[in-house]
């Protein structure tokens, strides 16, 4: 016997709006943020056939509102360009409404922008009290990105469009304004694509209003800001795009003798002689190296220079912070000697497919002598798997030795690398001193970001990494260094392409295995079970004892994007034990950017196929734990068929069961 062919999830949808419309009641399996927003319209007294628009408001009010919305317009207007764009080869409309849900902005494709135009306008409002279900009218509601599409609309009048919508939030964490993008009932198959293009523009709103608010606060702040310098220990200078001083903290005015106000307006050229500071200027990108004062009563002292290149939101480059050190100080940051490897493998906490991929590699390539190249974000636990590589391998009983590469000037890192003979250079030791090579013989070199790594000097370690031979400053002879090499960078790998910053041939040679870490926010199934770690932890260190943490607590941690990863959760949970009064930790125990939804700005906006990726993802963790294990239902409020959620669920690495 043939069993009765699936009803498609429009058939569903129609059937259950006129389950509304006969009964006015909401009927079982409406998509969840669907369902409550439908629960609202029947309590503000809306008729689910009710001709439900919204009036458009008067000139005078329209000017207002506007004028209250200029700096919103100014911001959008180049993102919502570029979106009409995107948009182009499908029938659109895009609208972007104020918290108050009038709309303040409006444009589309003909003929569905005229339309939407019979339906709603600018000046018009959008909330689910006037119009009824929508998706900017949940995204106002919930503050949460929303899809609605057809039959979902609790308003017949809206049945035509599909829609998604995203909200935009100031750089206090309030929503300031919400972004939907409608198409036609025919392209109700392109929603995917509409909902990634309105959260990567919202977030790219989202940047350039912070943008914004920061350079109205950068006068403000500018007193503030140097106020901090002052307090420094190391002497700074702040120069423009034409290396004229802007700024000088006192350190700097007693290092090169001369007070800060005399500083500021003087040229870098004739204070200090630094090829660095000409490279940074020249080039707009960091850089390392030695100089000395040629200003009129300066001290003759060789000095350590380290510019760092200052870029505007838009990466324009306007000027340079210029860090000296006398170097008769002995430098110590970054330079330690064989060091303690404490963690193993069983300090990697997670269970998700990408960190078990990593640990599997790991553990495959610890028993060679194999180079090895680890590659992920700050944050993601490089160090902890080096250390753990080390202590599996035949060289466990013998130096491990990390060296930051970021942290030593370039004019250094030859001498601390390879050593030096007595004598070899003024400052240096009476009896010399080993390398990093000769330090790690028998053991293991861990070369953390590599890439950061001046050109030339990769091409002598790349003998060293090759063959084992060193060469030490100031000496003539070959030395033998047996180190196993280890080394990281914090750039992205694409196919066999070296990562900017790195020689061909040294990446070639150190990346025989590589292993990615993955950032934090594409492992959000391991949140729980790191965020309770995290919270033992502290608990054992402060004498504090907590049960646990709350699901609403739980679920404000998975959506964050964790640009800090590891790090940044073991901080965040560090201050919730803190605050934490009761024996469980709250969402309100959590710190105020994430209570707000806020992200950082330092996290690059997806591109559209990310973020539907991302999208989906979410939607399949967040319907898991809402269905407490019970997979119909979680396939049911998807609206998918059981085997289409199990394969969505492989799909993301995430366990159905």
């Amino acid at each position: 016997m043939r069993s009765a062919p699936q009803r498609s999830s429009q058939t569903l949808r129609s059937d259950q709006w006129k389950a509304l419309l006969n009964t006015g009641r909401v009927p079982q399996g409406v998509n969840g943020l669907v369902a409550a927003s439908w629960r609202r319209c029947l309590q503000a007294g809306l008729s689910p056939a009710g001709i439900n628009v919204s009036e458009v408001q008067k000139a005078e009010k329209l000017n207002r509102l506007l004028e209250n919305n200029s700096f919103l317009l100014e911001a959008s207007r180049q993102s919502l360009d570029i979106l009409a764009k995107s948009l182009a080869p499908l029938p659109f409309v895009i609208l972007l409404c104020d918290p108050g849900g009038d709309i303040v902005f409006t444009t589309g494709s003909k003929p569905l922008f005229d339309l939407f135009l019979q339906t709603g306008a600018v000046g018009s409002n959008c909330r689910e009290s006037v119009i009824g279900t929508t998706a900017p009218a949940i995204v106002l509601a919930e503050k949460k990105p929303a899809v609605v599409v057809l039959e979902e609309h609790f308003s017949k009048i809206y049945h035509w469009c599909c829609c998604a919508a995203a909200p935009i939030f100031d750089s206090k964490g309030a929503l300031r304004a919400c972004l939907n993008v409608m198409t036609s009932r025919e392209h109700v198959s392109r929603i995917n694509l509409l909902t990634g293009l309105s959260l990567t523009t919202s977030r790219a709103i989202e940047c350039e209003l912070r943008l914004r608010e920061h350079l109205l606060m950068a006068g403000e702040m500018r007193g503030v800001a140097g106020a901090v310098l002052d307090c420094l220990q190391e002497p700074i200078l702040i120069a423009d795009r034409e290396g004229t001083i802007q700024h000088a903290n006192p350190m700097a005015g007693r290092l090169a003798n001369m007070s800060c106000d005399l500083l500021r307006g003087m040229r870098c050229r004739d204070v200090i002689e630094s090829e660095a500071i000409r490279t940074c200027l020249d080039k707009e990108r960091k850089s390392t190296g030695r100089g000395g004062f040629v200003a009129h009563n300066s001290p003759k002292t060789c000095i350590s220079v380290r510019a760092e290149a200052l870029h505007n939101g838009q990466t324009e480059f306007v000027g340079a912070v210029i860090i000296l050190e006398e170097e008769k100080k002995k430098w110590r940051a970054g330079l330690r000697e064989a060091h303690p490897a404490p963690f193993t493998f069983g300090n990697v906490t997670g269970d998700s497919a990408a960190i078990r991929k990593a640990l599997r590699l790991a553990t495959i390539f610890a028993g060679s002598d194999i180079a090895i190249l680890l590659h992920g974000e700050t944050g993601t636990g490089k160090e902890l798997f080096a250390q753990a590589i080390h202590n599996l391998s035949p060289r466990r009983n013998k130096p491990f030795v990390p060296v930051n590469c970021s942290a030593i000037p370039d004019a250094l890192v030859e001498s601390e690398l390879f050593g030096y003979r007595k004598g070899a250079f003024t400052g240096a030791a009476r009896e010399g001193k080993k390398g990093k090579f000769e330090l790690a013989d028998g053991g293991t070199l861990f070369l953390d970001e590599i890439n950061s790594m001046d050109l030339e000097l990769q091409a002598k370690l790349l003998r060293a990494v090759d063959t084992g031979e060193i060469v030490e400053l100031g000496g003539h002879s070959y030395r033998y260094a047996n180190a196993r090499i280890i080394a990281s960078i914090n750039d992205p790998l694409e196919g066999a392409t070296p990562p900017r910053g790195i020689r061909k041939d040294l990446f070639y040679r150190i990346a025989s295995a590589r292993i990615h870490l993955p950032p934090l926010r594409e492992r959000l199934e391991d949140i729980e079970k790191l965020s309770i770690f995290f919270m033992k932890s502290c608990c054992e260190k402060i004498g504090k004892s907590l049960r646990g943490i709350e699901t609403g607590a739980l679920c404000l941690l998975r959506r964050h994007p964790w640009p800090g990863n590891i790090r940044e959760l073991k901080s965040c949970m560090e201050f919730a034990v803190h605050v934490t009064e009761g024996d469980v930790i709250g969402a309100e125990h959590l710190p105020d950017y994430l209570m707000a939804g806020e992200e950082k700005s330092v996290v690059k906006p997806a591109s559209p196929a990310q973020a539907i990726e991302a999208a989906e993802k979410s939607a399949l963790q967040q319907v898991l734990a809402e269905s407490k294990g019970r997979l119909g239902e979680a396939a049911t409020r998807l609206g998918v068929s059981r085997s289409t959620f199990y394969r969505k669920c492989r799909k993301h690495g995430l366990n159905p069961v």
